[in-house]
């Protein structure tokens, strides 16, 4: 993500144009990790060693409460954060402590629909749905399985 696209991004949500949060938007860029605040803050201070973890933890929380980027709670009670904020869900791969992105917009459909004709939802305006899937990778019989990498 370009520093303009970052500026862009901050302008949308109604937030100030600041470095620190310019820095927490470029570490978690291209990030398809999704990173702790650790993991960030480590990836942060490379470059900024002034921005404090206090700071950097704020950014985060604001950032997520503004909807510029995710935050996913696993299974294991660790939490990360998104930097694609596009429909999709994620696989939480157990053994390897990993999230991978997953997109379907068949199940997508699929979801809402039922949703939507459920009774018990009526008084409910549905927003989004984020499902979390959790496995393992197994080792396939032929080929390679694109998430055991």
């Amino acid at each position: 993500m370009s520093l303009e696209i970052i500026k862009t991004k901050l302008k949308e949500a109604g937030m100030k144009i600041t470095p620190q949060r310019i820095a927490v938007l470029q570490a978690l860029t291209g990030n398809k990790h999704h990173p702790t605040a650790d993991d960030l803050i480590k990836t942060i201070w490379k470059v900024h060693s002034n921005i404090s973890a206090g700071t950097v933890y704020h950014i985060l929380n604001t950032l997520v409460s503004k909807k510029v980027i995710g935050k996913i709670e696993t299974a294991d009670n660790v939490v990360r954060y998104d930097p694609n904020m596009e429909k999709h869900h994620h696989l939480y791969l157990s053994d390897k402590h990993e999230i991978v992105d997953f997109f379907d917009d068949k199940l997508n459909g699929i979801i809402m629909d039922y949703l939507t004709k459920n009774n018990e939802l009526d008084n409910i305006n549905i927003e989004d749905v984020k499902i979390q899937i959790i496995g393992k990778v197994r080792k396939p019989q032929t080929g390679t399985s694109k998430y055991d990498k």
